[in-house]
């Protein structure tokens, strides 16, 4: 974590808590740490550390969720990137069951969150994408046969697997595309 997406979620709360103080309800929706804590408290303090914000006196709450594995990658071992997006609107749907916002800014890159937002809730929604979940560049690795991440040994040697990887992965696009355009 406190990556691309997490220094932005965290100068938009100091920023939402600077100009705007107790006229706005701030929650940020998260998981237990690895060690199944949940001293949100400790998140904050590695937050202003990390990116130097004065976040003292912030009113910034937490909403645990319990699904948060759904949202993560190593959960499904085969289409991955379509399965981790469906899987996100779970915990997204949790967070929204708990926290009932109005707006939703989405820092993650879960774009199944956003649509949850808007679609369901009526939410205004904002994301902040820093690695996007399908690029022209995870296509263009795949369609040259580039051993990669997203390029394992079987699609490298076979051109029917590479096919077949290139077509899910421009669905997944159009897919991905479309839930996007659910942003404000």
């Amino acid at each position: 974590g406190l990556g691309g997406g997490e220094r932005v979620l965290w100068r938009t709360i100091a920023a939402l808590h600077r100009n705007y103080r107790n006229s706005v309800r701030i929650v940020v929706c998260t998981g237990p740490a690895s060690d199944g804590s949940r001293d949100f408290s400790r998140i904050i303090r590695r937050a202003s550390d990390r990116f130097g914000l004065n976040l003292g006196g912030a009113q910034i709450e937490p909403c645990w969720l319990r699904t948060r594995k759904l949202a993560e990658p190593s959960t499904y071992p085969v289409l991955t990137l379509l399965l981790q997006t469906l899987g996100a609107a779970v915990p997204a749907l949790e967070g929204f069951w708990q926290a009932r916002p109005s707006v939703v800014i989405d820092t993650t890159g879960h774009i199944a969150a956003v649509a949850t937002g808007k679609l369901l809730f009526g939410c205004r929604t904002a994301s902040y994408v820093h690695y996007p979940t399908i690029s022209t560049d995870m296509l263009e690795s795949v369609r040259t046969g580039r051993l990669g991440v997203h390029n394992r040994e079987p699609e490298k040697q076979s051109a029917t697997a590479r096919r077949a990887k290139i077509l899910y992965y421009r669905a997944f696009a159009a897919f991905y595309g479309t839930l996007g355009r659910c942003n404000d």
